[in-house]
């Protein structure tokens, strides 16, 4: 009897074991499928990107703008710049990082020159337009509407 009942039913029987076995390992993380009868499966957890040293003083920095802690944050940012002065990549963007940094310490001066110095040596840089946007916004900061327009 119960032949009769499974015989017709054996192919989709197994079908439906299959798919529940697939749906039911696959919901599982990687590292933990073991089906009984086969090899084991455990793979590796993928790595997280390694940080260098550079990216950590970087966060640092960010960290320090974002705490407001902007005479920290161009400390950092000038060690950096000292550390890669002629970075084709990283320089132009220490520039622009103190140029605002400078910006929001007030000190119009230093904004200033950090900002012209990326317009001079780094004309091409990928973050040109914040530069100028600082630039115009120091000068409206010191009263000079003429010169920001």
């Amino acid at each position: 009897m119960i032949r009769r009942i499974y015989s017709g039913k054996s192919s989709s029987l197994c079908l439906l074991i299959i798919l529940w076995l697939v749906l039911t390992f696959s919901c599982m993380p990687k590292e933990t499928v073991q089906i009984p009868g086969f090899p084991s499966t455990t793979t590796t957890k993928p790595q997280k990107p390694k940080t260098t040293v550079l990216d950590e003083k970087i966060r640092t920095a960010e960290d320090l703008c974002y705490q407001e802690k902007y005479p920290e944050c161009a400390r950092v940012y000038e060690g950096l710049l000292k550390e890669y002065p002629r970075d084709p990549k990283l320089t132009p963007m220490l520039l622009s990082r103190l140029q605002h940094t400078y910006l929001l310490m007030k000190d119009y001066t230093k904004s200033e020159s950090y900002g012209k110095r990326v317009l001079a040596e780094y004309p091409d840089y990928s973050g040109i337009s914040e530069v100028h946007l600082d630039l115009i916004e120091a000068e409206i900061e010191k009263g000079n509407l003429d010169k920001a327009l």
